[in-house]
């Protein structure tokens, strides 16, 4: 027989299923004891693979890893205000440069549509405002309520 012996990668697929095998292989692995062999030896390994015990850590994997993490921040995010107090800055300079168009808008306007944009304008600010707050308290309670581990345990990196 001239059929050159399985390859390692022939021989593990042969280990795990012989019947998926074409018929030239089969016939060489039956006819070859080295052939034979490398198989019975990966499905040995194969088998001693699936009864042997889960490997465990002997140490806490997730409060190594948490330790690494930056620590817990309970400050509001000043820089979100500033920026939108400069966002606001900006929106008043466009409308001061250009009052004597919005003077003739609201001149045209009634009265009681002019007061009722601003309300709706001031009031959109303000629940974006608070609802940026309530968010942030949110999240912070969220990362507060995890074990203590996956906070920060002062954990050394290995």
């Amino acid at each position: 027989m001239n059929t050159p012996h399985l390859s390692e990668q022939q021989a593990q697929q042969w280990a795990e299923n012989a019947s998926s095998a074409d018929a030239t292989l089969a016939a060489h692995v039956w006819a070859c004891p080295a052939c034979q062999r490398r198989v019975a030896d990966y499905q040995a390994l194969f088998s001693a693979l699936k009864t042997a015990p889960q490997p465990a850590f002997d140490f806490n994997l997730a409060a190594r890893v948490a330790g690494q993490l930056p620590g817990v921040t309970r400050a509001f995010p000043w820089a979100f205000i500033a920026l939108g107090g400069l966002g606001l800055a900006f929106a008043l300079a466009v409308v001061a440069s250009g009052w004597a168009a919005l003077r003739q808008l609201f001149q045209a306007a009634s009265a009681g549509a002019v007061a009722l944009g601003t309300v709706l304008a001031v009031s959109v600010v303000l629940a974006y405002g608070l609802e940026m707050l309530f968010r942030h308290r949110r999240q912070t309670e969220i990362f507060l309520s995890l074990p203590r581990e996956l906070q920060h345990d002062g954990a050394q990196p290995v």
